[in-house]
């Protein structure tokens, strides 16, 4: 059985992996606080001044998702090609200007086509050109402990930038609070990847070895051949892994985009709405934790069925519990622990199942399809809430797509790998 293992660049202690982490968790921190995370505590403030709807301004972030998925390809091919580094800086600079204009807007549509090209910027910058770095760089447990440190820095993003944000728009209101959120994108994220940021490529030899690889675990070896684009696009796991994101998600990017506006309807203020919402993050880092300590002890997929049976609890809990602050901090705990386990989950899954080869190919594959997908998802909640006049529907959504992704997670569990059964 052959097992590609990284010899030169593979040690996650040596100073240029080091850096490499260090800048990747800094810069997506910024990058998801500035250019995701914002939106959903400016939503009101930009409602009452441009007079639309929730569900209008919605429509901006399913634009984005959209820009977002049909780039995507195309940005995972390049990275097998050529690398991150100056993808990211552009990527970023575009941001920064993005941000700005988006300060300016005076109508929907002007909105809209901004967060277009927010979108782009979203697959140029975002988790998916990040761990395709990783990967190039890093292997087995090493890739493991760097996807989780970069995550772990980055599940703070909501808790960082949700309350400042707010602070931000209290002081110099939305249009001012973006005009400092596009300076603070430009001296984290620009000057970083331009001074440190550089692509490492492991050198990756290929041993002839019995059994499966030394990396320690089953969740964490290689898989015994790496898979092209076009195998992997026809396989049964590329199909199971897009049901496991598909419906994991969704219920991430309505309560990303929409939760902050769901507590403040419940009686809060705008500053304790972003910071409870803001939890979410501070939770996720735990859970990212607890899933990558369980790797030693559990498949990841079963894992991830345990994560989304978990948050479909925290759900019922916010749908049927009744007003309270207990009901919003039991909700946030139980829906926080999984929040941000499909951002280190997936890119593992796709190194077991698919091997390294084409990486980026495949992640930016995936991303498009459930991006295109969960592109909707904003849109839909917001509309349903303008429809309802509350959240409720949006909390019943959330739940049953929870516990479909819960029902992929199982069947990816007990599916033996296609690269496997193509090398035995």
């Amino acid at each position: 059985m052959r097992v590609l293992r990284v010899r030169d660049g593979g040690d996650a202690d040596v100073p240029g992996t080091r850096r490499l982490i260090g800048v990747l968790a800094l810069t997506e921190t910024v990058s998801f606080g500035v250019l995701l995370y914002a939106f959903s505590v400016l939503i009101l403030p930009m409602e009452r001044e441009l007079g639309t709807t929730r569900g209008a301004l919605s429509s901006a972030l399913a634009a984005a998702a959209i820009a977002r998925a049909l780039t995507a390809p195309l940005i995972g091919g390049w990275i097998d090609r050529r690398g991150v580094r100056w993808l990211m800086t552009v990527g970023s600079v575009a941001g920064v200007g993005l941000v700005w204009a988006w300060s300016e807007v005076r109508t929907v549509s002007e909105l809209v086509l901004v967060f277009v090209g927010i979108g782009v910027v979203g697959a140029m910058v975002f988790y998916e050109p990040a761990f395709a770095a990783i990967a190039r760089a890093l292997d087995g447990r090493a890739q493991a402990r760097a996807t989780l440190a970069v995550t772990v820095a980055a599940g703070f993003a909501s808790t960082i930038f949700f309350p400042a944000t707010a602070i931000l728009e209290q002081t110099y209101g939305w249009r001012g609070a973006l005009r400092a959120l596009a300076l603070a994108l430009l001296i984290l994220t620009v000057v970083p990847n331009v001074l440190l940021l550089r692509d490492r490529r492991g050198r990756v030899d290929a041993d002839i070895t019995a059994g499966t690889g030394r990396s320690g675990g089953a969740s964490t070896s290689a898989p015994p051949s790496s898979m092209g684009l076009a195998g992997a696009l026809a396989s049964r796991d590329f199909r199971l892994l897009a049901l496991v994101l598909i419906g994991g998600g969704l219920p991430i990017a309505m309560f990303a985009s929409h939760l902050p506006a769901l507590i403040e309807e419940r009686g809060e203020t705008a500053i304790l709405a972003s910071t409870i919402a803001g939890g979410l993050g501070v939770l996720s880092v735990a859970g990212r934790i607890l899933l990558t300590s369980g790797l030693r002890f559990a498949p990841l997929p079963r894992l991830l069925m345990g994560v989304f049976l978990v948050q479909a609890t925290g759900t019922v809990l916010l749908l049927f519990g009744g007003p309270g602050r207990g009901v919003l901090l039991g909700f946030i705990v139980l829906f926080g622990i999984g929040y941000g386990t499909l951002s280190i989950a997936a890119p593992l899954l796709i190194s077991q199942r698919f091997g390294r080869r084409s990486f980026g190919a495949i992640a930016g594959s995936l991303e498009a399809l459930t991006g295109l997908l969960g592109a909707a998802a904003p849109l839909t909640a917001g509309l349903l809430r303008d429809a309802a006049g509350d959240y409720r529907p949006v909390m019943a959504l959330a739940l049953t797509s929870s516990l479909l992704a819960s029902l992929a997670s199982r069947r990816l569990a007990t599916t033996r790998s296609d690269t496997a059964t193509r090398s035995s």
